[in-house]
């Protein structure tokens, strides 16, 4: 009998899979962001919508002042 809690871990699988679910909710919360109806906020960005795939996924907010927040997931 095979079982899943003894299976061997696959790290490269298990940061393919999470970081695919950080990238859903990067997306998500981007959008609420965006479409929050604040006119101070100019644009809002997932990390993971780079060329190159960031070392944490996180959300950028930049404002009309020219301020930025971020909020990196870990």
């Amino acid at each position: 009998m095979s079982s899943g809690a003894n299976a061997p871990w696959d790290r490269a699988s298990y940061l393919r899979r999470n970081f695919a679910e950080a990238r859903d909710i990067e997306l998500d919360l981007a959008a609420i962001l965006s479409n929050a109806g604040s006119k101070e906020i100019l644009r809002t960005y997932g990390y993971s919508d780079r060329e190159q795939p960031p070392s944490h996924p996180g959300v950028g907010v930049v404002f009309r002042s020219g301020a930025k927040a971020f909020c990196m997931f870990s």
